[in-house]
C-alpha cells in the first residue's frame, strides 16, 4: 500500500501487481543476498509499466522512510523500561553504544532529508537545466539524461501533505507489526525468552537490521548471527534457546517469503536474462519517449 501511494503521480497501479512483484522481489533478496535488490524495482517497474529509474528514485525513497522508522525505534528503544534488560548488567554498556549510534544516525538522516527537501524545491529543475542539452543529443548523452531525470522523478514521490501522512501511517503499521512478531517469536520459546517485552523486541530488531546488512546468498547469516549475540549477550539468554530462536526469528522474518515469492518467480519465468531484456526494452522505449515492457520466458 505503502509503494502504490508512492506511485500515484506516475500513473496507476494494481494493488495486487504491486504485492506480487514485492514478493517475487523479497525472495530474490533471500536467494541471491543483497545482490538482488534491483530485482524488487525493475519487477515493480514491469507489472506497473512504469520508467525502472522511476521505480529506482522511488525504492531509495522507501529505504530513507525505513531508515527513518529505525531510527525512531532505536530511540524508543533507549526510553521504554524493560524487566528484562534491566536484569543483565551489560544493559548500560549496550545503552551508550546504541546511543552513539543513534546520534551518527540522527546526522546522516537529518543531512539526506535535506538534501531531499532541497531536490524537492530547488534540485529537480537544477538538473531537468543541466541535462537539457544532453536531451537533444542522441545516444548515450540522452539516455543518461532521462534515467537521471525518471530517477529525480521517484525521489519527489512525496509531494503534498497528505503523502507525508500516509508514508508516516502505512510506515507506522508496517514496522509495529514487525515489533510484535519479534516479540511473539521470542516469548513462545519458555524461559527469560518469556519475559520479552516491547522494549527488548525493539533493540533485536535494531540489531538483525544491522546483522542484515552481510547475507549469504539463500542461507543469510547476518541476521541469525547478530542475533544470536544479542540474545546472548544483551538479554543474557542461554546458548541453546538463544539459538533455537534466532534460527526460527529468519525463518518467520525472511524465509518465509521464498515460499510464495519462489514459485511466483518460477510460474512467470523470471530470469537473469529476463530482467536484462526488460532493462534493454527500457533503453529502446525512452528512444521514442514511452515505456515497454518486456515479456518473461514463458510468455515469449
Amino acid at each position: 500500500m505503502r509503494w502504490k501511494r508512492f506511485c500515484r503521480w506516475f500513473g496507476t497501479c494494481n494493488c495486487l501487481d504491486v504485492y506480487g512483484g514485492t514478493l517475487m522481489g523479497f525472495a530474490a533478496v533471500g536467494i541471491l543476498s543483497r545482490a538482488g535488490e534491483p530485482v524488487r524495482p525493475v519487477l515493480l517497474a514491469y507489472k506497473c509499466r512504469f520508467r525502472i529509474a522511476t521505480m529506482f528514485g522511488i525504492w531509495l525513497l522507501e529505504r530513507l522512510v525505513d531508515l527513518s522508522s529505525t531510527v525512531v525505534i532505536l530511540v524508543l528503544s533507549l526510553l521504554l523500561p524493560s524487566a528484562l534488560l534491566s536484569d543483565a548488567g551489560s544493559a548500560p554498556v549496550w545503552e551508550n553504544k546504541l546511543r552513539a549510534a543513534a546520534g551518527l544516525l540522527i546526522v546522516g538522516l537529518t543531512a539526506f532529508i535535506a538534501f531531499l527537501v532541497y531536490l524537492r524545491l530547488h534540485g529537480a529543475g537544477l538538473i531537468e537545466r543541466s541535462l537539457a542539452g544532453w536531451r537533444a543529443k542522441p545516444g548515450w548523452r540522452e539516455r543518461f539524461a532521462l534515467q537521471v531525470g525518471s530517477f529525480s522523478e521517484g525521489l519527489q514521490a512525496i509531494r503534498t501533505f497528505s503523502d507525508l501522512l500516509a508514508a508516516l501511517f502505512y510506515s507506522t503499521v508496517h514496522w509495529i507489526l514487525i515489533i510484535l512478531v519479534y516479540e511473539l517469536v521470542a516469548r513462545s520459546f519458555s524461559g527469560r525468552l518469556a519475559q520479552f517485552d516491547i522494549r527488548a523486541a525493539m533493540l533485536l530488531l535494531i540489531v538483525t537490521i544491522v546483522g542484515s546488512m552481510v547475507q549469504l546468498p539463500g542461507v543469510g547469516g547476518g541476521t541469525q548471527i547478530l542475533s544470536f549475540i544479542a540474545f546472548t549477550q544483551l538479554f543474557r539468554i542461554e546458548q541453546e534457546p538463544a539459538a533455537a530462536a534466532a534460527i526460527v526469528l529468519w525463518l518467520v522474518n525472511g524465509a518465509t517469503v521464498c515460499l510464495v515469492g519462489i514459485p511466483l518467480l518460477i510460474r512467470e519465468g523470471w530470469s537473469v536474462t529476463s530482467l536484462r531484456q526488460l532493462a534493454r526494452a527500457e533503453v529502446e522505449a525512452e528512444k521514442v519517449g514511452s515505456h515497454v515492457a518486456v515479456a518473461s520466458d514463458d510468455q515469449a
